[in-house]
């Protein structure tokens, strides 16, 4: 019977002096010890992929520095994740070199990927991973301080199948740059949006939020707008026939936005 690879998750519980034994950090990137020996043998376990999706990256890391062999199955199961989450590595010392250890053999595999709060981000690194990734639906980067603009830029242009989009607490999007992610040109742009957070996206504006739902009100089920402070009643002219699909709609602490709109 084959195994399936689904949507899998990775936390990262952390880390200890036992995980600094298998990945040590030092200033030059991740530096492997040594496998210890004799080496156990995990050739022919078709259900090792089963635990691995039960496990931590930590202990992903503790299993891949066990033996060369364990080191090759670990590889072998990150080059098939369909779903990477590492929000947790924001309170470990979870580094951009850890990241490329995991995803380094992934090519065009990823759907869903989650990096919420994290600061090890190299932006001009990461930039060329969503090149390798144009099967992307959903991203979370919310409280991600480390990605710029020109880099969601490079997400609109190269994964334009993403329909899950949570930039929460993304003060630093420009307008402009949001503009240019939500057309329909065929080169730059999201297509078809379902499901959007821009929480405390602060320079966002009535007319950003109105071309949103301009675009994407065809296919938009989910959208969070609150604290959207610039936010009036001005996007909402006609939403009810430009959103049809809508099924919820966030706009908590829009507080210049009056009671006649809501209704």
């Amino acid at each position: 019977m084959p195994i399936e690879f689904g949507p899998v998750s990775l936390g990262v519980s952390p880390m200890s002096r036992a995980d600094r034994a298998i990945v040590q950090f030092g200033a030059e990137g991740v530096e492997e010890s040594p496998p210890p020996s004799p080496s156990p043998s995990f050739t022919g376990q078709p259900w090792l992929p089963l635990v691995f999706a039960y496990l931590g990256t930590a202990d992903l890391f503790r299993f891949r520095g066990v033996s060369r062999e364990g080191r090759c199955q670990v590889d072998d199961y990150c080059r098939r994740l369909s779903r990477l989450e590492l929000s947790d590595t924001a309170k470990t010392r979870f580094s951009w070199a850890h990241f490329q250890l995991i995803t380094r053999h992934n090519n065009a595999c990823l759907r869903s990927l989650s990096l919420v709060d994290v600061s090890w981000v190299d932006e001009d690194d990461f930039a060329c991973f969503l090149r390798r990734q144009p099967r992307l639906h959903s991203v979370d980067l919310s409280r991600a301080y480390r990605i710029s603009n020109a880099t969601l830029l490079t997400l609109a242009q190269t994964c334009p199948a993403v329909e899950r989009l949570h930039l929460r607490h993304c003060s630093w999007l420009s307008e402009a740059t949001f503009l240019q992610m939500i057309t329909h040109h065929p080169q730059c742009g999201l297509q078809q949006l379902v499901e959007v957070d821009l929480s405390s996206c602060w320079n966002l504006t009535d007319h950003s939020i109105g071309l949103l739902f301009t675009t994407h009100g065809s296919t938009l089920r989910r959208v969070t707008l609150a604290g959207l402070y610039s936010l009036t009643d001005g996007w909402t002219v006609d939403i009810d026939s430009r959103a049809n699909c809508l099924t919820y709609l966030d706009i908590s602490s829009c507080w210049r936005m009056t009671d006649s709109a809501i209704e």
